[in-house]
């Protein structure tokens, strides 16, 4: 190791001492040859140059002496090859990066280039320079096979193919390997023209070191049982073992293809002994007051966490402080069906929650779930450029070449989610589009071809199409005349398009690029992120809290719930987000609803607003500045219900034995004892608990 001082004096001097070592080692050994006296250098660092000529010179000397030279080609995603002090010198090995951090559920993208997966937003430098791919990302683990540390960077793609150079010239110890002959080996072995998504000027080589064959590893599920897993662990749909502590991506759940069979331990749905009679509406009364075709309830219990509280909160009227709290929530069955949403962000991982993204396959309310494609424009005068799509090889996961990102599953997780979504049946496009407006343009020109397509074969029906962008840009450049003409376009095709209000509490209804447009429906978000406890500040604008800062001003058309618990169908929460980027899903979802409960009207944005707006609550939010529309989103559903409360005195809905019977009447896991609700001096009541704490 040569610790070195950025810097090319620095540089030089650290290459001049290589170059002095070999020569020592020559010297001793001058009928050898590079497999007894190889050495390699690896330069896993690049910088803009100005005068290169004694670097030139310092790595001419090194390989004109047998000395092999690697350097990492820089992780920015862009031709470099005439900018940085190293890559494109004819006498040095120049490696990118390929993601490599993946998992067993997404280990088909290992060749992608540009697949949006990388760490930190951090994606291999391209171009004719570069001589070879290897991984980008390694997962340094401990002696207990535990992750210690995750990187990504071409610095390791290029120390990995330096380590390969090291195997070939101990395994060839006849042969006299310099840069050139090393790099026809390495190419020789590769794998070639296996990279997909490369620009067509970088060579097409990913690094093997000679080993071809494949073999394939035992599966867990394996009828002889040779390979069942160990008793804290479960057996994944995918064939290998997990902890099911961990439960990675739910895979240890029943319903996600866990076996008993084949595992210690799987996670079984949730169950209570005492289960709350969530039936306490009246249906008939619902469909008279909000005359849906037919009324579906997701019946949710009103526990500590009022998960599914976002949903909830959009089929009820206003909440009364002091009231149980119904977690229910109500929908017309039509529920968004035949309405095609598509989304423009960041991209498209099913396997964060297949149950979400249930397609319903079989059933006449089969539905399309997909990643259409990815969204961007090398050229942007060519015309041809504009609305072209650059396929994905799997529906189900696609990313931007902005870098990995979940943001927009989560999007499309609120807008058709069949648990977490608002329009459980709606059709979902994700088009996995690139951060700038010449990219945007091209996704809706996309959905502006679709749009009209869909028209012509069915000119008399009611074709819906939604567009949700929760994405912002401020500043004097963003508000775009381009932007403008192709939201124009859509509108008027009948195209309705909604937009996040941002998060910076400020009013930006002047220089955003989306919201300061009358052709589209902005929505802020009001603060939900309640438990049974705190409740009572259910339509609270101003709560000062670090997750809520949801813009406002007369450009800001409706508000909805600022954050979604994201729940399985064990009850477990598997993630927690905040922002407008969920609010405004929520509300295109119910629009989606709007929609297919209303065949025969052709909505417009102009029409869909008014709607919205006629069924919103109104003047409800708190604390929301006075030139704000002062509207809180609902879909038509204003009956109020209250949940039963476990201390009734018909003893109907005691808790289990686990449980405890909290103040507040709803019952909770001992074992959480959340705000010591469960503490008998906090009004917990052994008469309907199965336990409480003394």
């Amino acid at each position: 190791m040569l610790a070195t001082d950025v810097g090319e004096t620095h540089e030089i001097s650290a290459l001049t001492y290589v170059l002095k070592q070999h020569q020592k080692k020559c010297e001793k050994n001058p009928d050898g040859n590079n497999g007894t006296i190889g050495t390699i250098v690896n330069i896993s660092r690049n910088y803009n140059y100005k005068n290169r000529t004694k670097v030139k010179n310092m790595i001419e000397k090194l390989t004109e002496a047998g000395v092999i030279v690697f350097v990492s080609a820089g992780d920015s995603r862009k031709d470099r090859c005439n900018k940085f002090r190293y890559v494109d010198l004819n006498e040095v090995i120049t490696i990118g990066g390929l993601s490599n951090n993946y998992s067993n559920i997404n280990i088909k993208l290992s060749y992608e280039y540009d697949n949006g997966n990388n760490s930190n937003d951090k994606v291999s430098t391209y171009g004719s320079c570069v001589n070879i791919y290897a991984p980008f990302t390694i997962k340094f683990v401990n002696y207990d096979k535990k992750d210690i540390q995750v990187v990504s960077s071409t610095s390791l793609s290029s120390s990995l193919v330096a380590g390969v150079a090291a195997t070939l010239m101990s395994e060839n110890p006849m042969v006299h390997f310099n840069s050139t002959t090393m790099l026809v080996k390495l190419q020789n072995l590769a794998l070639k023209d296996k990279i997909v998504g490369l620009p067509d000027n970088t060579p097409n080589y990913y690094i093997n070191n000679g080993k071809h064959r494949i073999f394939e590893s035992p599966r867990c599920d394996n009828d002889s049982k040779q390979y069942v897993c160990k008793s804290d662990n479960c057996c994944t749909q995918n064939g290998y073992c997990i902890e099911t502590a961990g439960n990675y991506n739910g895979l240890c759940n029943k319903y996600k293809g866990c076996n008993d069979k084949y595992s210690g331990t799987c996670i079984k749905p949730f169950t209570s002994k005492n289960k709350i009679k969530l039936n306490y509406y009246d249906k008939n009364e619902i469909l008279k007051s909000t005359q849906w075709s037919a009324v579906t309830v997701q019946e949710n219990e009103p526990d500590i966490d009022l998960k599914f509280g976002h949903l909830s909160i959009l089929s009820q009227g206003v909440y009364k402080s002091g009231n149980s709290y119904d977690n229910n929530y109500y929908y017309p069955s039509s529920a968004g069906k035949g309405v095609d949403l598509y989304i423009i962000d960041s991209g498209l991982d099913i396997y964060k929650s297949e149950e979400d993204f249930d397609t319903y396959k079989g059933t006449p309310d089969e539905r399309v779930i997909q990643c259409d494609g990815r969204f961007y424009v090398s050229d942007e005068n060519d015309l041809e450029e504009y609305g072209k799509v650059h396929p994905v090889e799997n529906e189900k996961y696609c990313m931007s070449r902005n870098g990995y990102n979940d943001h927009g599953t989560k999007v499309a997780i609120a807008a058709v989610g069949k648990l977490n979504g608002a329009a459980k049946k709606a059709n979902l496009h994700m088009l996995a589009t690139d951060l700038g407006e010449i990219h945007e343009i091209s996704a809706l020109t996309y959905v502006l071809k679709q749009h009209q397509k869909k028209c012509e074969k069915n000119p008399d029906g009611n074709n819906g199409t939604i567009v949700n962008i929760s994405r912002n840009c401020f500043g004097k450049d963003c508000p775009s005349t381009n932007i403008k003409k192709i939201i124009e376009k859509l509108t008027e095709a009948g195209v309705i398009v909604f937009v996040s209000a941002g998060n910076s509490k400020t009013n930006k209804c002047t220089d955003d690029r989306y919201c300061i447009y009358d052709e589209v429906i902005t929505v802020g978000s009001v603060y939900n992120d309640f438990s049974n406890v705190n409740i009572g500040n259910i339509y609270s604008y101003d709560t000062n809290n670090k997750n809520h800062k949801s813009n406002y001003g007369p450009c800001v058309d409706i508000f909805a719930p600022n954050t979604i618990k994201f729940t399985d169908s064990t009850h477990q929460i598997f993630d927690i987000s905040h922002g407008t980027s969920l609010a405004s899903p929520l509300v295109a979802g119910v629009a989606a609803t709007i929609i297919s409960e209303n065949p025969n009207i052709h909505f417009n944005s102009t029409t869909m607003l008014k709607k919205l707006q006629s069924l919103a609550l109104k003047n409800v939010i708190k604390g929301l500045p006075s030139d704000t529309p002062n509207y809180f989103v609902n879909n038509g559903k204003k009956i109020i219900y209250q949940s039963p409360k476990c201390y009734s005195a018909s003893k109907q809905y005691l808790c289990d034995v686990n449980s405890c019977c909290t103040r507040y009447g709803y019952c909770m896991r001992t074992a959480d004892n959340y705000q010591g609700l469960c503490n008998a001096y906090n009004g917990c009541d052994d008469r309907f608990s199965g336990k409480c704490i003394h």
